[in-house]
C-alpha cells in the first residue's frame, strides 16, 4: 500500500487490519480455499474483483455476508497525536471480530489485538 498524505501512519494500518479481517471473515463465510488460503490470494483475488467496498460511514466491507470493520478515521481538530492514538486504540478494537474468524484462525488476530 502506498503512502497517502491525507490519511496519517494509523489511518493506513488501520486500513490494512481492515482488509486483513477481512480475509480472515471470508474464510469463515466462505470457507478456506484457493483464492483465501493465504492473504496474498485473497488480496489479489478482491482487488481484481473490486469486491471491497467503502462504505460512507467510513467502514469497509465486501460484497456477501461480511461485518464491515473500520479505517476512516482521520484527526480531529485540536487532537495531539497522543490524544489520537488512543482513540485509534479504542475505536479499532479487534477483539470485536473474533466472533467472525474461525477458531483456528483467532492465531493470525493474536498479533494484532
Amino acid at each position: 500500500m502506498s503512502y497517502n498524505p491525507i490519511f496519517g501512519i494509523g489511518e493506513c494500518t488501520a486500513l490494512g487490519n481492515a482488509i486483513f479481517v477481512l480475509w480472515l471473515q471470508s474464510r469463515q463465510v466462505d470457507g478456506v480455499s484457493a483464492y483465501n488460503g493465504n492473504f496474498d490470494a485473497f488480496y489479489g483475488h478482491v482487488t481484481d474483483r473490486k469486491s471491497l467496498v467503502l462504505l460512507p460511514d467510513g467502514k469497509l466491507t465486501m460484497q456477501g455476508n461480511y461485518k464491515p470493520v473500520d479505517f476512516a478515521n482521520l484527526r480531529v481538530p485540536g487532537e495531539d497525536l497522543h490524544e489520537w492514538s488512543v482513540r485509534m486504540q479504542s475505536e479499532y478494537p479487534f477483539h470485536k471480530y473474533e466472533e467472525c474468524v474461525n477458531p483456528e484462525d483467532r492465531q493470525y488476530l493474536l498479533p494484532i489485538i
